[in-house]
């Protein structure tokens, strides 16, 4: 075994590779190391470095062996804290200590004598060692011979280069010549970026207890194509975590200033590279898509050979001919990806192979979805480079073979990144991983699952309650009034036809009080109850001649007694579970045509039975339907529900005054100036109003963009209070809390108002895309 000295005493000059590396602090030392070493580790600090990698999972899970017990046993047993080498090869273990260790008294090792081969016992690890040229030398092999001084090879030149790169400030600093780069990184990116370094790479160590963040500095190969040839042209921020789904697996993007300045293997004879300025591949589970982004993106387009043409949710989706200037583009970045489809998203055109793909990146697009609004990624972006060349990332718990290997790392820092950018001969590299102290509340929104109905859709997607599974389903109908079921999955579990569409709520009623539900509503004319599988349950439905109003459900002792109340023009029915009129109700008709089906109320221990008439007055009844509070005003009724504010029967008027009335008949008017066709919604004591371009919430005015709303829905999930709007006019959905603040990542393309639920701990919400497209996302 040879061994070669090394000098660091002004070996060459590398003032031209930047100010990051030329402004490092370095301390220059003599060393001693094996030439056949693979491995070198520089200790400034030892005892802080050993502190680092104890109290770091990643580190000790990934890289336990640089060092691992024995060694550091070793390093323990060390009097001195700086100054001390590790060296590896294929067969034994190397320290080297300087000569503060040799003469400490207390030391173990201070018998060190040259010309002589010692060994000591430490914890069952057996160490061999001597000293030579001051310095204390151990093995783990016997065989240390004679170190003498040999003509330097091409491999120790490039690490006295790499020597001067180093922050010697920092507790330690890592050598690796090729194979070991690809082995350290090889389980996290499986696509061998370093393959593009000369044998070595100099690393400086930051290990914290949730973050790891290596920097290194590699030699270029001269004949490398793809990241050496950014070395003449410009970092720019990276544009493709702005549009690449949360869920990525992984990204590999190269950032420049202009594509034609490039050294391509694969020369373009036309101007398609001209505008180019970003090229980014990434993986969706088993899909790879590309991503160009340009400076005249449609003038990038144009150069394409287009035969078709499509529209989704808005966007233009361009079906591709054969395209060499393309595939030749590609082939530079070491990509024989054949793609097939394209659309234009700001100043990126993103290809796929497949159509539904471009399909799930417009939708996770329009719900903003994206990598740069994941929390987990934002948290390493912040400790990431702003500008680099090249950039890898990696979704280590998409990663199946890291995940599975190391699933409690996967879990705790999610994403890993590796950044490159060449300084003329050089490379400077980031690696870095970021483990949230503690859980992250993610906002991020998810593609669940879509359905596409048979038909336009009729009704707003409504969540019902599968009381064998207690999962929650989707109950829906289309305009050839057929009703769906679809379960959690999103798969149809069964169509009924109906006789026209439906026009109440649709209420889940368990009449036989056996736990199994009911779906009870109406439609123009019918009452209908069915079962789960679809199945008519007796009597019903129950048909009538008149047009008939939403259907109500009374619940007077909630003791699943139910009553279905069914108002048409001036009539009102009860009926029982059976379907039969109940006796002893009074008010079975009404003067004027009666607007809005009966409500039930309780207060104080009392029942009210509350509607409109046309004319403008107000029925506040007993259960018998006799009259409980008689109203002598006359109001001009809007269109939005009678509720119970605290103690007071509460409405608004066409003109925007809302109408108070107490349990004694007292009258108190508020003049809210709402517009004639304002909508409001009161639920868990939350008021929400939509009038113009405003929302107010618990008198709370918010301002919104300008456009037509949908009567605001209000939702409580735990503790937690919802508002969800949505803006038919531009097509978007909104969702916001009780302050009127927009929740995160909205809002999102769609076209109807929301509903939300919680199923199996997530919040789902689900509303339609388009006419005939259902979307269920959790958050």
């Amino acid at each position: 075994m040879h061994f070669l000295r090394f000098f660091l005493i002004g070996i060459i000059s590398i003032s031209n590779i930047g100010c990051d590396i030329s402004t490092k602090k370095t301390t220059q030392n003599e060393l001693l190391f094996p030439e056949q070493s693979h491995t070198i580790l520089q200790i400034n600090r030892k005892n802080q470095f050993l502190n680092a990698i104890g109290n770091s999972s990643f580190w000790k899970t990934l890289y336990a062996d640089l060092p691992d017990t024995n060694v550091q046993n070793l390093l323990r047993s060390l009097p001195s804290d700086t100054n001390i080498w590790l060296a590896y090869t294929d067969k034994a273990t190397y320290c080297i200590s300087g000569q503060d260790t040799l003469i400490d008294s207390t030391s173990i090792w201070k018998n060190a004598s040259s010309g002589k081969i010692d060994s000591l016992v430490l914890k069952n690890q057996k160490w061999f060692y001597t000293q030579k040229h001051n310095k204390l030398i151990i093995s783990s092999l016997s065989s240390i011979s004679d170190f003498s001084k040999q003509e330097k090879s091409q491999e120790m030149e490039q690490i006295y280069k790499l020597q001067k790169t180093i922050d010697t400030q920092l507790p330690a600093n890592l050598f690796l010549n090729k194979s070991q780069n690809e082995r350290f990184f090889s389980e996290i990116f499986p696509s061998k970026t370093l393959q593009y370094f000369q044998n070595w790479v100099a690393w400086d160590i930051l290990v914290e207890k949730n973050k790891i963040r290596i920097s290194g500095t590699g030699l270029s190969q001269k004949d490398s194509v793809n990241i050496a040839s950014l070395s003449k042209t410009l970092s720019s921020d990276l544009q493709s975590i702005n549009f690449i789904p949360s869920e990525v697996n992984n990204v590999r993007s190269y950032t420049f200033a202009d594509a034609t300045n490039l050294k391509l293997k694969y020369e373009i004879a036309t101007d398609f590279p001209k505008y180019i300025n970003e090229v980014s591949f990434f993986t969706l589970a088993k899909d790879t898509l590309v991503a160009i982004t340009s400076s005249d993106a449609e003038e990038t387009l144009r150069q394409l050979l287009v035969s078709k043409e499509e529209n989704y949710h808005e966007q233009r989706i361009l079906t591709l001919e054969e395209n060499p200037d393309l595939n030749l583009f590609l082939a530079n970045f070491d990509s024989q990806i054949s793609l097939q489809y394209v659309f234009l998203y700001q100043s990126t055109l993103i290809f796929a192979q497949k159509e539904t793909i471009l399909h799930t990146i417009i939708n996770q697009l329009q719900a903003n979805v994206t990598l740069a609004n994941n929390p987990y990624y934002r948290a390493l972006q912040e400790q990431s480079s702003s500008k680099a060349n090249y950039t890898e990332i990696e979704n280590l718990q998409k990663n199946t073979t890291f995940s599975q290997k190391y699933g409690r790392i996967a879990d705790k820092y999610h994403f890993a990144c590796l950044q490159i950018s060449p300084q003329s001969d050089f490379f400077v590299c980031t690696f870095t991983s970021i483990q949230s102290e503690n859980k992250i509340n993610s906002d991020n929104i998810n593609e669940k699952y879509q359905v596409t109905l048979d038909a336009d859709a009729q009704t707003l997607p409504k969540w019902v309650l599968n009381h064998r599974t207690k999962n929650r389903e989707i109950v829906i109908q289309d305009i050839d009034n057929q009703l769906y079921l679809i379960n959690n999955e999103g798969k149809t579990l069964w169509k009924k036809k109906l006789d026209s569409p439906i026009k109440s709520t649709i209420f889940q009623v368990d009449l036989f009080k056996n736990g199994n539900l009911q779906m009870a509503f109406s439609t123009h004319n019918s009452l209908w109850v069915i079962d789960r599988n679809g199945q008519n349950v007796s009597p019903f439905p129950v048909t009538y001649k008149e047009t008939i109003l939403p259907l109500e459900v009374f619940d007077y002792e909630q003791n699943m007694d139910y009553r279905f109340v069914i108002a048409c023009e001036n009539k009102i029915r009860i009926l029982d579970k059976n379907g039969k009129i109940v006796s002893g109700f009074e008010k079975t008709s009404t003067p004027n045509t009666i607007t809005q089906t009966p409500k039930h109320f309780r207060l104080g221990g009392k029942d009210y039975i509350v509607f409109p008439e046309k004319d403008g007055k107000l029925n506040i009844l007993h259960r018998n339907g006799k009259d409980r509070i008689i109203i002598k005003d006359k109001f001009d009724f809007s269109e939005n529900p009678i509720f119970l504010k605290e103690d007071w029967f509460c409405f608004t008027t066409k003109h925007g005054k809302q109408v108070f009335i107490d349990q004694s008949g007292g009258l108190r008017i508020n003049d809210r100036q709402l517009s004639e066709h304002h909508t409001l919604s009161y639920r868990h004591q939350t008021e929400a109003i939509i009038s113009d371009n405003k929302l107010i919430i618990n008198n709370k005015t918010h301002e919104l963009p300008y456009g037509i709303y949908t009567n605001p829905s209000i939702f409580r999930i735990g503790r937690t209070i919802y508002i969800a709007i949505t803006d038919t006019q531009n097509s978007k959905v909104y969702l916001l809390n009780s302050q009127g603040e927009i929740l995160p990542n909205f809002p999102i393309f769609g076209i109807s108002a929301p509903e939300i639920t919680i199923d199996n701990g997530r919040h789902l919400f689900t509303f339609l895309k388009d006419k005939q497209t259902i979307f269920v996302y959790s958050f």
